[in-house]
């Protein structure tokens, strides 16, 4: 998922559920202060399991976190989908998904979306401010699985 739409989503779970009266934008900061205040930790497997991707922002830090997995498994064996691909045809893509497991083709009967949430949309500034944040980030990403999203919007 876009890691902006994700950590948006994320927030405002967050605040309905009375875990934060912050506004998004505070709440940014703060995580963005954090990273800045504990690069030299990256390194530390425990500190990130632990600590770091409790962060709001560093949960989009999707490449750091696939090294781990290729560390384990080959590349060929993860199959990753943008969640937009899944929300825009979903047919699609789980037939990739029976495919990759080898599995028959099953046909999903009802696609509507579950527990879905309305929200306000994200102030036009803070975005911009997340996909400027998010850029080298998901340039990484993009180079780690050699596909590449549309997430600068």
């Amino acid at each position: 998922r876009n890691p902006i739409d994700r950590a948006y989503s994320n927030y405002i779970l967050m605040h309905q559920e009375g875990d934060t009266t912050k506004t998004f934008e505070e709440m940014i900061q703060m995580a963005m202060d954090e990273i800045e205040k504990n690069k030299s930790k990256l390194n530390d497997d425990v500190y990130i399991a632990n600590t770091f991707y409790q962060n709001i922002l560093a949960r989009g830090f999707y490449a750091d976190q696939l090294k781990i997995w290729f560390e384990k498994f080959q590349k060929k064996q993860i199959l990753i989908i943008p969640s937009e691909d899944l929300a825009l045809k979903p047919d699609q893509v789980l037939t990739k998904v029976f495919e990759f497991l080898d599995l028959p083709y099953f046909k999903i009967k009802d696609f509507t979306k579950q527990n879905k949430r309305e929200y306000p949309p994200m102030k036009d500034e803070t975005r911009k401010l997340l996909i400027e944040f998010y850029k080298p980030h998901n340039e990484k990403l993009y180079s780690l699985i050699n596909q590449h999203f549309d997430w600068d919007k």
